[in-house]
């Protein structure tokens, strides 16, 4: 029986914003966001307070729709999250040297961009450098609408055919009930990011709004992400969670057949080798072979994304990946070609998380971190605010549970230059590399490394 290989992968991405001091909160007039969240009873006996769960505020306004006549150019923008992709990967891969590895600099770059929003001065200049930013910032929040909302359409199949692909991309906002935050703020995560807003009480509730939002996240990510955010991470100087939660469920375009799986050898990276559940099967895909490395592109059943499969020659995953930028990768997809493949592919599933102060700290955005250099007065008047944490966990599985391939599947792959020649093969049966990407933008969702198929 053929069953679709599902990719799955959750990201979540969590920007914690907290008060330089604790000073007494304002209510906002401009915003009216006063929504209550504690209670009081009024026993006689009793003054404790009540945590009330966070109310969601109905946006005033909508998000700007995608233009589809006079489409917003997202190009800059994409050229600039593929180089923090890759500049992040580098320190993530150091720091994740022998482990399995997978993040999504798309899901950090949105949470980022949406903090970016409220940045001023220095800490603004010092994000855009990190980010890549090479438009003003109206443009800048504008392309993050288009990109996201297009990258949404890529789960939308034209026909029965070509279904397989779940993709939902969620941002929310948790705020301190009272807190002065900018109308303009407030309207520009509305517009540009959907974000909705939630109010909570992390002054006198921070274990209970810590629970909250840990489970929003645990229900938007269909259960794979539990307790997200430490304990002691809220606190009572916490005024505002920014979340960016990913969720992608896709099946190949063209499935592996689970009957011919068979163990086979995988070569770790210290030359031992273990046993592990290879996947087979030859199609017609792009890819390339050289003395320097391997590499397959893998589309999912709409066609419109697909997961690159890099494997450096023996011995040279340090030597690859430490040169692997922007350049470097559009000099490896230039010399892909269309062709058979005798592929081999080991199932794989685990997870990564991390805290990403450092890693942003050392790529040049200093300030946001600092309370009392931070600017986020595009946040608030009083310039108090200033990023305490960001929190980064995702969760991948590669397996062959799925619903049956789609009968057009063979005649899509068929359409693709076929080559009666023998097939190449590759077989990934020793460390590799993995970018899932949109394949005609070439914004890159997903990276990661596979050092033992068999950690979980």
């Amino acid at each position: 029986m053929h069953t679709r290989h599902m990719f799955f992968c959750t990201i979540i991405v969590v920007l914690l914003v907290s008060a330089c001091t604790g000073k007494p909160l304002v209510p906002n007039a401009q915003t009216d966001i006063s929504t209550p969240t504690k209670t009081t009873p009024t026993t006689q006996h009793s003054t404790k307070e009540v945590f009330v769960p966070p109310k969601i505020l109905a946006a005033s306004l909508e998000r700007l729709p995608l233009q589809i006549d006079e489409p917003v150019d997202i190009t800059p923008l994409v050229i600039g999250n593929n180089q923090f992709a890759l500049d992040l990967y580098q320190r993530l891969r150091v720091e994740n040297s022998q482990k399995n590895l997978v993040f999504s600099p798309y899901s950090i770059a949105m949470a980022l961009a949406m903090t970016y929003g409220g940045a001023r001065n220095e800490t603004a200049a010092e994000m855009r450098s990190v980010l890549h930013i090479q438009q003003r910032d109206e443009a800048f929040h504008q392309s993050w609408n288009a990109l996201d909302q297009l990258m949404l359409l890529r789960a939308e199949g034209p026909n029965e055919y070509e279904q397989g692909i779940r993709l939902r991309v969620t941002n929310a906002v948790w705020a301190q009930q009272d807190y002065p935050f900018l109308d303009e703020y407030l309207r520009l995560l509305a517009l540009n990011y959907g974000a909705g807003l939630h109010i909570t009480d992390f002054v006198n509730f921070p274990e209970e709004s810590r629970q909250a939002i840990n489970q929003w996240t645990y229900a938007e990510t269909e259960e794979k992400i539990k307790d997200l955010i430490p304990q002691g991470a809220i606190h009572q100087l916490t005024r505002m969670v920014l979340v960016n939660a990913i969720y992608l469920n896709a099946a190949w375009r063209q499935p592996f057949n689970e009957e011919h799986t068979q163990p086979g050898a995988f070569t770790l990276q210290d030359g031992s080798q273990i046993q592990v559940p290879l996947m087979w099967q030859i199609q017609n895909i792009p890819y390339s072979v050289n003395e320097n490395y391997s590499l397959v592109e893998l589309p999912y059943s709409t066609g419109k994304l697909g997961m690159l499969l890099i494997m450096p020659a023996e011995g040279q995953l340090e030597t690859f990946s430490q040169a692997l930028d922007v350049n470097r990768l559009e000099k490896i997809m230039a010399d892909i070609t269309w062709g058979d493949v005798d592929l081999a592919l080991p199932r794989f599933q685990f997870r990564t998380g991390a805290n990403l102060n450092d890693h942003l700290s050392q790529l040049g955005m200093k300030q946001a971190f600092i309370p009392a250099q931070a600017d986020f007065s595009g946040m608030e008047p009083g310039k108090e605010l200033y990023i305490d944490q960001v929190i980064h966990q995702a969760f991948i599985d590669a397996n062959e549970n799925g619903t049956e391939a789609a009968a057009a599947t063979a005649v899509l792959m068929a359409g693709k230059g076929f080559n009666p020649a023998e097939p190449a093969e590759i077989h990934f049966n020793r460390p590799f590399l993995f970018i899932i990407r949109d394949i005609e933008t070439g914004a890159i969702l997903f990276i990661g490394q596979v050092l033992n198929p068999a950690e979980q």
